[in-house]
């Protein structure tokens, strides 16, 4: 509400068109009263409100983590509906210093890593939608102290009790600041800020430099990792994110990084599945690492026998004639960045391992490809003797 007043008093200087969002998830008792409560205020401030209400949706028996990813989805859709309707250039909250304290806690308490438990930044894009925070930098008894003198309007925090939400601000946060001082939840953010000043660091003379070795393809990734393969897990952690975000596919879990530094010390090469999309092969020799889709290596669906044009889980293959001196011709649809593109080429006469030099398909993706326990005899194309049989494999 504080928000609120001060954005129709700046109003007319600055010109702006204010819109309001409420959302009522209908999971506490006083919650149909709140919204009814906004909805007054938005008709007497002549402010627009879109008011979403939510009964019936969450029941006693939802759990309190899909209930929190639930309702932020309400959260931001109403969001998101509003933006489109109003053109508006991004969507303002109350968001408070104790909220950037709380977040910090929340972070550490769900085991992030420490790049990211920074305090909420004054703007963000949050699910597509642009959140600016003016308030950010003030504490909730500045904002409390103001609405008193003011004579704003407001509500008592009206969070779900038992969500993690309830609990941090009912409990934990008031606990902290009453045995270990005022200044507490000042110093928390203080660590929050200090822990992004130092990723901006590590992303610029560590992370960059990694990141710009990274070759990316559309079914995949090559890794170099050269001396990073005895590095920790933390390090993987934040090495991966970013190669993931580049992919756009989800982070490995916590569980699915120490699976993986672990085969990284061991000094072993190895094919593991430890990702919703991506195969990983670790190549110690090459020192890299390579992220390659799934649904390229067909598991226990290798073929008996080749028909001119056949498909595969994850391939069409198309068989052909071709001297082997006409390959040459095309090596670059022979190797490891063929293969990531989706485009490959097999030749009977260049034996399984595809490709040369580091663009080499290691053996330990070669033998999961389509064809490769496949012979001449097997093939049921004719070719001269010259010939030998090429497969033309498109992923699809």
């Amino acid at each position: 509400m504080v928000l609120a007043h001060c954005l129709i008093a700046l109003a007319p200087q600055l010109r702006l068109s204010i819109h309001a969002v409420h959302v009522d998830y209908g999971a506490r008792s006083a919650s149909r009263q709140e919204a009814n409560f906004v909805q007054a205020w938005a008709s007497e401030a002549g402010v627009p409100l879109n008011l979403v209400q939510l009964h019936g949706t969450y029941g006693p028996d939802t759990r309190r983590c899909d209930f929190e990813r639930l309702s932020r989805q309400a959260r931001y859709a109403a969001y998101q509906q509003t933006v489109d309707e109003t053109a508006a250039p991004a969507v303002l909250t109350g968001h408070h210093r104790d909220d950037a304290a709380e977040n910090v806690l929340d972070n550490l308490v769900m085991g992030r890593s420490i790049f990211r438990v920074p305090v909420m930044a004054p703007d963000a894009l949050i699910e597509g939608v642009n959140v600016w925070r003016p308030l950010a930098g003030i504490s909730k008894q500045e904002i409390r102290s103001f609405a008193r003198r003011q004579e704003v309007p407001h509500l008592k925090d009206n969070d779900t009790p038992g969500t993690k939400r309830s609990v941090m601000r009912s409990q934990v946060i008031p606990a902290l600041s009453r045995e270990f001082g005022d200044r507490t939840l000042e110093n928390i953010v203080r660590v929050g800020a200090g822990a992004e000043a130092w990723k901006g660091i590590i992303d610029k003379f560590v992370l960059g430099p990694f990141w710009k070795n990274v070759q990316c393809y559309p079914h995949g990734a090559v890794v170099p990792f050269g001396l990073h393969a005895a590095s920790p897990g933390t390090f993987w952690e934040e090495a991966l994110l970013g190669v993931l975000h580049g992919l756009g596919t989800p982070m490995l879990t916590k569980r699915a990084v120490d699976k993986l530094v672990d085969v990284l010390h061991s000094g072993r090469s190895a094919l593991i599945a430890l990702h919703k999309v991506f195969h990983i092969y670790v190549d110690q020799p090459g020192e890299r690492l390579i992220l390659i889709n799934s649904k390229l290596l067909p598991v226990g669906a290798e073929q008996d026998t080749a028909e001119e044009e056949s498909n595969i889980r994850g391939w069409s293959l198309t068989w052909s004639c071709r001297r082997p001196e006409s390959v040459s011709s095309s090596l670059h649809r022979s190797g490891l960045a063929a293969l990531l593109s989706g485009s490959l080429e097999r030749h009977s006469s260049r034996g399984l391992l595809v490709g040369s030099g580091p663009d080499a398909i290691p053996e330990a993706l070669a033998v999961r490809l389509p064809g490769g326990n496949l012979r001449p005899g097997d093939i049921d194309v004719e070719c001269t003797e010259e010939d030998g049989f090429v497969l033309q494999m498109e992923a699809e």
